[in-house]
């Protein structure tokens, strides 16, 4: 499975925390004929120091796609899926692993999706489910907010799940503007009316909820409360179907968790 055919090297790639920048480490490698001792961005930048001598790799765009394309041509289209998936997951070092995989991918073609029990296959298929997983629960548990200046949402997902939910809700409110702020990431999905979706940095948002929306959340709530059947309640079967980590960003659960923000 690692017959990666490099040596590793004394030094940390460093890069800007894109794809296209994770794909430029994975030309580099090839390129420099070495394995780096880890692969850091500005993004998980915990203060510590760094274990070896870190190197700058900047984003080339010609050098990203050829990397892109190689891998779909090596090991088919779900090879490279799988690799984009589990970049956008919360899975802990992930680059290095995902590095492991491409340069796997490169020498062995598409025979590496086989590998059900390999440990590192094993770890990339977990970590793309638990995204997956959160993307399909966020389709259902995403609140939006009316503001004057459109639709607002705050979610804490684990994993950067914006660009997988954005083409669900810019089908369903292609009309409106809205924005999904990610407050884990730092990062927004903004659409706006006849104009694509956009992923990006951004600041959290201030809008307020507008009167009406304020007097509607509060019917929401009570109608909530109101449908439930006390002698059916089943807090073990609601925390399964409704992870309880969503609830602070759900206005029918403001009663059930202290800490709820009012987002």
């Amino acid at each position: 499975m690692h017959n990666l055919n490099a040596v590793t090297a004394n030094v940390s790639y460093r890069y800007d925390g894109s794809l296209a920048g994770f794909y430029c480490c994975v030309f580099d490698s090839y390129a420099r004929k070495e394995i780096p001792a880890a692969i850091s961005s500005d993004e998980d930048d915990n203060g510590q120091i760094p274990l070896a001598p870190e190197r700058w790799v900047l984003i080339n765009p010609g050098q990203a796609l050829r990397v892109r394309d190689g891998l779909a041509i090596k090991g088919t289209l779900r090879a490279r899926d799988l690799l984009e998936h589990v970049f956008l997951s919360c899975m802990e070092r992930r680059e290095t692993a995902l590095l492991a995989f491409a340069r796997t991918v490169f020498a062995e073609g598409s025979r590496v999706l086989e590998r059900l029990a390999d440990p590192l296959v094993a770890r990339l298929l977990k970590a793309e489910k638990g995204l997956l997983g959160e993307a399909h629960l966020l389709t259902g548990f995403v609140r939006f907010t009316q503001t004057e200046a459109g639709l607002v949402s705050i979610i804490g997902p684990k994993n950067f799940v914006l660009p997988l939910i954005a083409p669900h809700f810019a089908d369903r409110l292609g009309g409106e503007a809205f924005l999904i702020y990610d407050k884990t990431h730092g990062a927004a999905l903004v659409h706006e009316p006849g104009k694509p979706w956009t992923v990006a940095r951004m600041e959290p948002p201030r809008e307020q909820p507008t009167d009406d929306e304020t007097r509607v959340q509060a019917l929401w709530r009570r109608f909530y409360k109101t449908i439930g059947i006390a002698e059916r309640e089943n807090p073990v079967c609601r925390r399964s179907h409704m992870p309880m980590r969503y609830w602070p960003y759900m206005t029918e659960m403001k009663e059930f968790y202290p800490g709820y923000n009012g987002s």
